[in-house]
């Protein structure tokens, strides 16, 4: 089966990252598994907020105390 195109304008960096995902008091965690300068892929995500939602990303590297991004879901996947 072909691959569909293409469409980011970014180039994405895949990563290995933890990190913790917040929406209002919904709270879940996952693996960030990519990212870029527009957007980010978390990967095994315990929940999957609605597109549109409005959403705070905690994402940890050691020995680095987490950063935070903030963000809108805009896309879901069976994978995350």
């Amino acid at each position: 089966m072909d691959k569909p195109p293409e469409n980011r304008k970014d180039t994405r960096f895949k990563t290995r990252f933890d990190a913790l995902y917040a929406s209002g008091q919904t709270e879940g965690a996952g693996v960030l598994a990519d990212l870029s300068y527009s957007g980010a892929r978390i990967e095994a995500a315990s929940l999957c907020p609605r597109v549109g939602t409005r959403v705070r990303l905690y994402v940890f590297i050691q020995p680095i105390s987490p950063f935070e991004l903030i963000g809108h879901v805009v896309r879901s996947t069976e994978s995350g």
